[in-house]
This record gives structure tokens, sequence and C-alpha cells, in this order.
């Protein structure tokens, strides 16, 4: 991914952060001889010390269905791991000024990794169990998945689960940090508004500063 420096993330732990709160994401393997296989997949993370700064080293864990062939092909060679938030239009009207251009507000964090399969199935339910207990966390009220042990072990059978060792990671945080700041916060207003479905790039300007001097 080519990062622009404006749109860098200030420092690692913002990744950390972004990774931690978007635990879906895209996974791309590459083919020899065939386009690359993608998936969407939830993603759970360690539980990781606040202030860590890279994810580099750290394992991941997330599963697929065994008919999906994407599992198979794993282990070949290192596979890339895309979480993202909302893209939200920036339209011109924020400049205040006749002659300008639009563009599209996001932020994408990019993790290189290797994986590694988990055949036993204690493990897989394992990986199963942690997805459902961290998507769930946010909730409220949270589903208790005690009674549903069951059905989980019938359907494991089904499941492909592995690990993803981090090898590299980078991020772009495009948040109009190249924009005058009163045409930034108009757009921060926007984006907050009730019923707006970019409320996380509102927060996420509230919390990534300008790496530079703005326009």
């Amino acid at each position: 991914m080519h990062v622009y420096p404006e749109f860098a993330a200030p420092c690692g732990t913002h990744i950390v952060q972004f990774a931690r709160e978007h635990p879906f994401g895209l996974l791309a393997t590459s083919r020899a001889d065939a386009p690359p296989l993608v998936t969407h997949i939830p993603v759970v993370l360690p539980d990781l010390p606040e202030g860590t700064e890279t994810l580099v080293g750290q394992r991941l864990v997330a599963h697929m269905g065994r008919e999906n062939p994407h599992w198979q092909h794993l282990e070949s060679g290192e596979s890339l791991l895309v979480l993202t938030s909302s893209h939200g239009y920036v339209s011109p009207v924020h400049y205040q000024r006749e002659v300008a251009v639009p563009t599209v507000d996001y932020a994408a964090v990019h993790l290189t990794v290797r994986a590694r399969l988990l055949p036993d199935e204690q493990d897989r339910l394992a990986v199963v169990e942690a997805t459902v207990q961290r998507l769930e966390r946010d909730r409220c009220p949270r589903w208790d998945p005690t009674s549903s042990r069951g059905q989980f072990r019938q359907i494991i059978g089904g499941v492909a689960a592995f690990e993803l060792e981090v090898v590299a990671q980078e991020a772009m945080f495009k948040l109009s940090q190249d924009k005058p700041q009163e045409a930034r916060l108009r757009l921060r207003a926007e984006f907050a508004a009730a019923g707006c479905p970019h409320n996380d790039l509102a927060e996420l300007i509230d919390r990534v500063p300008v790496n530079g001097p703005q326009a």
C-alpha cells in the first residue's frame, strides 16, 4: 500500500488500537497461476497491554468454512490481512471555496501474515469460541453461548482454523489532514451526525492528529 506522508499513522499505537477495534478483515493469498484467493473473516487479536506500538510478532487467530479452498493455500506463503473503516465521501461544500475537488476519507491497516493451520478439534473449537467472545464483547445485552456449545461441537468439523503471525504492518489514516482545520471540523460534524454511517471516521478525526502543516 502506498502511504502518503501526511496520512501516515502518527505512531504504532494508533495501528494497534485500530486493529483491536476492527475485528473483521479481508484475507488475500496469492497463487502462482490463478487469481488471488480472498476471504472476509473475523480475526481475534491477543490481549495486549495499553501502549503496545506494533503488531509485528503477534499471533492472531481466525477461521473460515472448510468448503472454502482458501485455507488449503494459507501455509504456502505470506498473506495480506486488510482491516478498514467505513469510507466517507468528502464534498467540496466543506471547503467553502468555488474551485475544489471531492475526495474520500478512510482508514486502513494492512498486516502481512504467515498462517499456521490448527488441525486439532479442540484448538478449532477454542478459536470459534474466542471469536464469539470478541464479537459479543461490545454488545449490550451479550449473548451467552453456554447452551450452544454442543451445537458448536457438531459443526466444528466444517471449520478450518489458523493462527496468523504478523510479520509486517502499514497503515493509512486519510482523514482530511491536508485540509484547513475549519473544513476538517465541518466534515467531522457531518460524520458525527445522528444517522450518518461514518461515525467511526468522526471518532478517528478526534483521535488522529495532523502530522504536518495544513493547507
